[in-house]
């Protein structure tokens, strides 16, 4: 008996092949082009943001390849992107510096999302050249924060205070954000709403 196809059977059924890599586009490179055109910044929370519910809504399909493997392949399921911070590990582990080399549940992958898809729901970007406006600022601070918390998580340490990771940017980074501004963003990672 033939029965009517689920939403799922059906998201399925239009994944683009792995095998094609014109078909898909690296994470890093959608999340950076995306935050160039949305904040005129590299690796912005709100790129991050709207790439997470365009995940979770079924509207974006990621794929990932082994870092060690190229020929393991996988598409993954909206499930895969349980907050953010699942998002920014990914990217991540997609970059050059990443430290894991054997395929682990996020590290040791290169991560996808399907071209066609993000070009259709979030349209064709071209990547900015260096935007320059006022004084150049000494990096993403909520980036550096975001990935040093993803490196403690993962060693098994708990969520770190805000103090904590005020510290850890006049130490490391040498900037202070203010501490409102760090008590937001901790809580963005978390998942929780302002």
């Amino acid at each position: 008996m033939a029965g009517r196809e689920t939403k799922q059977q059906s998201r399925r059924r239009r994944r683009p092949s792995l095998d094609d890599d014109s078909l898909w586009l690296t994470l890093i490179w959608a999340h950076r082009t995306y935050s160039q055109h949305l904040d005129g910044m590299d690796f912005s929370p709100t790129a991050n943001r709207k790439l997470f519910d365009q995940i979770k809504a079924e509207e974006l399909s990621l794929m990932r390849i082994s870092i060690t493997d190229s020929n393991k392949r996988e598409h993954l399921e909206p499930s895969f992107c349980q907050s953010p911070a699942t998002l920014i590990a990914a990217l991540s582990s997609s970059s050059a510096v990443s430290r894991t080399k054997a395929p682990g549940p996020i590290h040791g992958w290169t991560y996808y999302v399907s071209r066609r898809e993000f070009e259709k729901y979030l349209g064709r970007l071209e990547p900015l050249e260096e935007i320059s406006t006022g004084r150049k600022a000494k990096g993403n601070w909520k980036w550096r924060v975001a990935c040093e918390i993803i490196q403690r998580l993962l060693a098994g340490k708990k969520f770190p205070t805000a103090k904590e990771m005020l510290d850890f940017c006049s130490d490391k980074i040498r900037h202070a954000p203010d501490p409102s501004d760090m008590r937001k963003h901790l809580n963005y990672l978390r998942g929780k709403k302002n």
